[in-house]
């Protein structure tokens, strides 16, 4: 079988997407079982360093040539500048959206999400307008769709009228990397190179209205104020749409030395920052998935989440489960988890447990299984 994998997240999409890639292409890669491989559109020199070179063919260009030429393809869809002959030789395309191959073979597609359907109000018109014409083709298209989570799944059949027969639920992985640092001294000094001192509550993910920041932020100063707590709000992530009203909040709280903003921090800093926190706060409003939960579960950190979408099924019963609309409930949660040491105890232990269930490996082989059901014609998808 020789299958194309759209690599175009590892240069446009959203940090998670672009995580997402990068670690099931490149478990597929060193799983092959006699396939081959194209990376399309193409890979930079410095892209090109996130996979082993296994069996796959890619085209590899200059950094300074990336956006213009990565322009020119998304306008014209994808293929016109590859030929279509060589592209229709292949057996089998999966994509997560980037690109939307009008070629003649099996297609497989992931869904991260449906929030530009059933959240419209947080995203800006391009993102909803890119996303229809994704699910589109997808509805068109596709022979299987690949869901995140059992809950993207049941979006996917109400939302966009899929058959059940033609999704599959492939949750994400966590990388090794995130373990729990027994090492109190190196964790200490690692920490102090990024100017973060202890103690501190933590958020990861994007700033952006999804994320439910602002109530978390009011949260935090209510347990400020109300049982004068010493640990530091920390926030990590990029700036998304939408994230001038937190910095806004900050501003008015009255306590802004008491919450820092890191900015993104890369993937090999990140578990230390886990490592280090009191507790890790998720609020999300929606997630397809929501891995910086059992990242954090990995590292030994007491997780705070919410109880709507995915989360409830990604987190178990390893964590604190709240109402993200309510700023008093997750307040309480933290409360809980920072004063309540059988209740710390306990999530740290089952939430490393949890976490490890959760591998790129095992994403990647059910993600090849997908793959082989589609090119042999597997009766699932004509029952």
């Amino acid at each position: 079988m020789k299958i194309i994998l759209d690599i175009g997240p590892l240069l446009v999409e959203s940090v998670g997407i672009r995580y997402y890639t990068i670690n099931l292409v490149r478990n597929i890669l060193k799983l092959n079982g006699g396939r081959e491989f194209l990376l399309f559109p193409f890979l930079t020199e410095e892209t090109n360093k996130n996979f082993e070179r296994l069996n796959y063919k890619c085209f590899v260009i200059k950094e300074q040539y990336r956006k213009w030429l990565f322009a020119i393809l998304s306008s014209l869809g994808g293929g016109n500048l590859i030929s279509k002959r060589y592209l229709n030789h292949w057996d089998l395309f999966w994509t997560s959206g980037t690109f939307l191959l009008p070629i003649r073979c099996k297609i497989v597609g992931t869904v991260h999400d449906l929030t530009t359907i059933m959240y419209p109000q947080f995203h800006n018109r391009n993102v909803i307008r890119h996303h229809d014409k994704v699910f589109h083709y997808f509805k068109k298209k596709a022979s299987l769709l690949i869901a995140v989570s059992e809950n993207t799944k049941i979006d996917v059949m109400k939302y966009l009228n899929i058959p059940e027969k033609k999704i599959r639920v492939i949750y994400h992985g966590v990388e090794k990397e995130f373990q729990k640092i027994e090492d109190e001294e190196y964790l200490k000094a690692r920490l102090s190179g990024m100017g973060i001192g202890y103690p501190y509550i933590l958020y990861v993910g994007t700033l952006e209205p999804r994320k439910n920041v602002e109530r978390l932020i009011e949260a935090f100063i209510q347990l400020k104020k109300r049982k004068q707590i010493n640990e530091k709000l920390v926030i990590s992530g990029i700036k998304g749409w939408g994230y001038q009203s937190i910095f806004d909040k900050v501003a008015s709280s009255g306590i802004e030395k008491e919450i820092i903003f890191t900015g993104f921090v890369p993937n090999e800093f990140l578990p230390f920052l886990y490592n280090g926190a009191s507790a890790f706060v998720y609020p999300s409003l929606y997630e397809g998935f929501g891995l910086p939960v059992l990242e954090a579960m990995a590292c030994g950190v007491p997780v705070v989440t919410s109880n709507v979408s995915s989360l409830p099924e990604v987190a178990g019963d390893a964590a604190i489960l709240i109402n993200p609309y309510s700023v008093d409930e997750l307040a309480d949660g933290i409360w809980r988890i920072l004063s309540d040491e059988d209740l710390r105890n306990s999530c740290i232990t089952k939430g490393i447990e949890r976490a490890k269930s959760f591998t790129w490996e095992r994403c990647a082989m059910e993600t090849l299984k997908a793959f082989n059901e589609v090119y042999d014609g597997s009766t699932f998808l004509s029952r």
